[in-house]
């Protein structure tokens, strides 16, 4: 399981621009990434196999609004949740922007911006920290 990240596929980062439009799936999405689990590895161990990647993938990118009863109860137990804790969308508790990994940051041409930003974060801080002496 974990670093695989889709058996070379590279995965979007999970970016909540409302806070506001959390959906179903994309809570679904935060729980799996979370666990570092792929769609594949959340669908076998939720028992639908490894064809029920597709069904996972439908149900995160919102193409399958409504999961039934059984499927979202073998979803949640697969990922120690409740079915209220998905229903209600709540979002993991670990859940942030810094959980994107470096890889993903880096496939996307991203890793060099954030990481000027961060030496920049860095620079402002002694300076404040300088002024404030």
């Amino acid at each position: 399981m974990g670093d695989r990240l889709g058996r070379g596929r590279h995965e979007a980062p999970i970016i909540l621009e409302d806070p506001e439009k959390v959906t179903l799936g994309f809570a679904l999405r935060a729980w799996r990434r979370s666990q570092d689990l792929t769609p594949t590895d959340l669908a076998e161990k939720a028992g639908f196999g490894r064809t029920g990647r597709a069904y996972v993938s439908k149900l995160e990118h919102g193409k399958i609004k409504k999961p039934t009863d059984l499927s979202l109860r073998r979803l949640t137990t697969a990922l120690g949740i409740s079915n209220e804790t998905l229903l209600t969308l709540q979002l993991p508790p670990n859940f942030s922007i810094e959980s994107i990994p470096t890889r993903e940051l880096d496939s996307m041409g991203l890793l060099e911006r954030v990481q000027r930003l961060e030496r920049t974060v860095e620079r402002l801080a002694r300076i404040i920290e300088g002024n404030a002496s």
